[in-house]
């Protein structure tokens, strides 16, 4: 490139860098803004958003392209911000079932081959589904991810429900551990032969539910369980 005039070609391209890095913070962190809003955040711009997408890659070819994937649960956080205002008690239990489901996925190799986007957007469908959304709404919101997103596969998108689906519906049930020594400390680890697994039925959150016991990862026994009666059913 030419460069009749350092000074201004340095700045165009320091602009051009600070735009980008704060582009690429707004991706990261989930804030909803436009191609336009985006090139508006620097003032007194001098190029055009093309001139910022070769800087991304220039950005990324330096890191070599070191980037954490977006897991399900991440997306889910981002593709609720598409909802309409709703009560904040409801949108707080939508918030945890859907990444509580979109969790359920480190139990089922099925999702291995799945898209995250996917996975997060059959979670959030299935979560309305449990809290009694309205087709219509859901509709609405599927419109407006699918606008701001892109072309979304619908088949993809209903095999990865109808698989949450069934490990909910598995999850649902849950495995108390119980020890023979009844005063074995909470924090001791015990050997699986002395150990009694009991099944019993726990309602798990759902939106606009009344149980607020069940709010976390299930835990790695639990995970180990799921699989091991998942594989019960789906043979």
């Amino acid at each position: 490139m030419e460069r009749k005039n350092p000074c201004i070609m340095f700045f165009m391209e320091f602009s051009i860098l600070c735009n980008k890095c704060t582009h690429m913070a707004v991706l990261i962190h989930a804030v909803i803004f436009s191609q336009d809003e985006i090139l508006a955040l620097s003032e007194g711009r001098q190029f055009e958003f093309n001139e910022v997408e070769k800087m991304e890659r220039e950005i990324l070819d330096q890191i070599n392209w070191q980037l954490y994937p977006p897991t399900p649960a991440s997306f889910t956080c981002f593709l609720l911000n598409f909802c309409q205002s709703a009560q904040v008690d409801f949108m707080q239990e939508l918030i945890e079932t859907t990444r509580y489901i979109s969790e359920l996925v480190s139990c089922d190799y099925f999702f291995v081959g799945h898209k995250s986007l996917d996975i997060a957007i059959a979670s959030v469908l299935y979560s309305f589904e449990l809290g009694g959304v309205s087709e219509t709404t859901q509709r609405c919101w599927l419109d407006r991810v699918q606008m701001e997103m892109g072309h979304l596969n619908d088949k993809f998108i209903k095999d990865c429900k109808c698989r949450l689906e069934k490990i909910y519906s598995i999850a649902s049930s849950t495995w108390d551990l119980t020890t023979k020594n009844d005063n074995a400390n909470d924090d001791v680890c015990h050997d699986k032969n002395d150990e009694d697994i009991k099944l019993s039925t726990t309602s798990l959150p759902s939106p606009g539910g009344t149980n607020k016991q069940r709010r976390q990862t299930p835990s790695p026994t639990a995970v180990e369980s799921i699989k091991i009666k998942r594989d019960n059913i789906l043979q």
